[in-house]
């Protein structure tokens, strides 16, 4: 299975870089959504707490306290990003680019905008509905929500209503993702479908919705939720995930849709994906063993180049990564039972000997063929399932501490 015979001089040069890990000691509950940029990563969890904290050193830097029920998802705004929107809010122009802002979302119905360098929260606004996806277009200064409800709403922060500025339902379940490529928005759901959307102010018209997929191969493509989504700018591919073994790529434009092995076994889920300029990575889990790991896929080829084990971690919930446009190093942070910060040695500097380790990535040869027709019929991984799953190993192994348990029964809550 880890035979590297046969392997590109780049596939080999990601077999020999190893990647820091440093686990962040953060969350009290599974770590339930995570963003980060060249300088801050925010992370969200069950326990209703969003953290801050420096990517570069990995110490907290801010407890940000507000939502009542577990935090669905959170956006860091860019630099650029919040100097504007501060302007805004603040009706003057000036040099002071004013201080970072990020976007939350959560269960309890409430969108939250703050100021990540105080701990302030600067707009509250309650949607009548579990928040479980956002996305911030700067270039509409609006927060395009998704609610359990399967609505897509927009809303402004620059107004005293918090009523949304447009409102439609469009999914039968709960918007799971939804991400901004280019000028259009790209929005997933539990029921198996995708959208993709223009905006025109606040105002969303569909372009795209995923009714009849066209196989690349002739694969059947089943309904399943969608847990994972991944879009970048420079590429009209959307990457998603699903109760299946493998990462789906959707060029929505011709409906085509291609296959990627993201499981060894015909059996698995992807919980979380991400795209960076250069990369694809997305999350894998080893039913047998429980172990998950980062598969590695170069862009935009999506040739296999890797595959991190990630032990301790269980499974992953949601990853975010950085690229370093000029070496394409990378550094990832990785939400799960623990928070976790890895990055290519090459662009950070040991910050903790004593809990910093090394993990070297390995080549898994199944991950270079086509993906089979084998997951059509019945290879898909509930998050039932799982749970299934997960709560006999846990009763079976004495060592387990009780609360894990407890985390484990009540996963499926947070998707």
């Amino acid at each position: 299975m880890h035979n590297t015979a046969g392997k590109s001089p780049v596939q080999k040069s990601w077999h020999e870089t190893p990647f820091l890990l440093n686990i962040l000691e953060s969350h009290n509950d599974i770590v339930s959504c995570v963003d980060l940029d060249e300088t801050h990563i925010i992370s969200g969890s069950r326990d209703t707490l969003v953290q801050v904290w420096c990517a570069t050193t990995g110490s907290a830097l801010m407890d940000l306290r507000g939502h009542t029920n577990t935090v669905t998802c959170v956006s860091l705004l860019s630099v650029e990003d919040s100097k504007h929107l501060n302007a805004e809010l603040s009706g003057s122009i000036s040099e002071d680019t004013g201080p970072r802002l990020a976007l939350t979302g959560s269960l309890d119905c409430c969108i939250k905008l703050w100021n990540i360098e105080n701990g302030s929260a600067l707009r509250s606004i309650y949607t009548f509905s579990g928040v479980t996806a956002l996305c911030y277009s700067p270039s509409h200064s609006c927060c395009v929500v998704g609610s359990e409800g399967g609505k897509l709403e927009t809303y402004t922060f620059l107004e005293e209503s918090t009523n949304p500025r447009f409102s439609i339902k469009t999914f039968e379940d709960s918007v799971s993702h939804i991400k901004l490529q280019n000028e259009n928005l790209i929005c997933s759901s539990l029921d198996g479908f995708i959208s993709v959307w223009s905006m025109k102010g606040t105002e969303l018209s569909r372009l795209f919705r995923s009714d009849d997929l066209v196989p690349e191969t002739g694969h059947v493509i089943r309904c399943r939720p969608i847990l994972s989504l991944a879009v970048n700018s420079a590429y009209p591919t959307i990457f998603y995930g699903d109760e299946g073994a493998t990462v789906k790529m959707l060029t929505w434009k011709t409906g085509c849709v291609k296959k990627l092995r993201n499981h060894v076994y015909d059996f698995g889920i992807t919980n979380a994906i991400f795209a960076t300029q250069s990369f694809l990575l997305s999350s894998s889990i080893n039913l047998d063993t429980g172990v998950s790991s980062i598969n590695i896929r170069s862009l935009p080829e999506c040739n296999y180049l890797g595959s991190l084990n990630v032990s301790g971690i269980e499974r992953i919930f949601c990853l975010a990564a950085t690229e370093d446009q000029n070496d394409k190093s990378l550094r990832l942070i990785v939400g799960g039972t623990q928070l976790m910060l890895l990055e290519t040695r090459k662009i950070g500097c040991r910050r903790s000997p004593k809990k910093d380790s090394l993990l070297k990535p390995h080549f898994i040869n199944e991950f270079t063929l086509p993906a089979g027709d084998s997951e059509d019929d019945y290879s898909s991984s509930s998050e039932e399932e799982l749970e299934e799953d997960e709560d006999e190993s846990a009763n079976s192994n004495e060592t387990v501490n009780a609360n894990e348990s407890s985390q484990r029964n009540s996963w499926c809550t947070i998707l």
